[in-house]
């Protein structure tokens, strides 16, 4: 699964960022080089993050991490419906993510304003 993620204006060059998805997982993203505050870059997650979350929101025994999708998605009872739910989870990430960044634009206009008033 690939998020957007924008650099906020305290990262430090070659710093990383604490992203923390719908399941609770939690993962230290570097920042590339030469991607400054407030502009955005593409990382890539692993999709077992998903994969649990989806489980969960059916009800499901949840397969060990190691599992391959095709092998998680034969062990649920109804296969599309579990493909729908990470689908469904990985747009509720997305959201969420989208949401954390029209915050941070917010306080970062409201401190640009009060900066210039």
């Amino acid at each position: 699964m690939t998020i957007a993620l924008t650099v906020p204006a305290e990262a430090q060059p070659g710093g990383q960022l604490k992203v923390r998805m719908v399941d609770g997982s939690e993962y230290n993203v570097p920042i590339p080089a030469g991607v400054a505050p407030g502009h955005k870059f593409l990382a890539v997650f692993p999709t077992a993050p998903m994969r649990y979350a989806a489980a969960q929101r059916l009800g499901l025994a949840v397969p060990p991490p190691e599992t391959p999708l095709d092998d998680f998605l034969s062990a649920v009872d109804d296969g599309e419906e579990m493909a729908a739910a990470m689908a469904a989870s990985a747009a509720e990430e997305q959201r969420r993510q989208s949401a954390l960044e029209a915050e941070e634009d917010k306080q970062l206009k409201a401190a640009l304003a009060a900066s210039l008033s």
